[in-house]
């Protein structure tokens, strides 16, 4: 299995494999919570911008919210969906609020949704 992006990993005798996130099933993926930095980011395309600052971002089909460290990981998962927009998640406000995260890779961090009140556009988005 090709694992450029670090999303699978090999039990120890190598002869199970199992995906670190985004799982479409409910899966117990045993992570611990960890507390991320204050800043994370979402990277979405511009046409889901009014339901996210409307509901939030809810994981949908998956089971976690993804969210990144960086603004380059953010608007590269953006643009896979179209023209990109990068939000920028207030996680200090999210851990005052009891909200719960959890790291399975570097960069990496997941959660079960992001409610919009924790949500602003990014400064490169401000011409929007």
């Amino acid at each position: 299995v090709e694992n450029d992006k670090g999303r699978y990993e090999l039990s120890y005798d190598k002869t199970l494999i199992r995906a670190l996130y985004g799982h479409s099933v409910q899966v117990d993926l045993d992570y611990r919570p960890c507390n991320p930095p204050e800043i994370l980011y979402h990277g979405t395309a511009m046409r889901n911008i009014d339901s996210i600052m409307e509901v939030g971002i809810v994981s949908k089909n998956r089971q976690y919210v993804h969210l990144s460290e960086d603004l380059d990981t953010a608007m590269s998962v953006g643009a896979r969906h179209g023209f990109p927009i990068i939000l920028q998640v207030d996680v200090k406000a999210m851990l005052e609020d009891a909200c719960i995260f959890f790291n399975p890779k570097k960069g990496i961090w997941l959660t079960e949704y992001v409610s919009s009140k924790y949500l602003s556009k990014t400064s490169i988005d401000e011409s929007d």
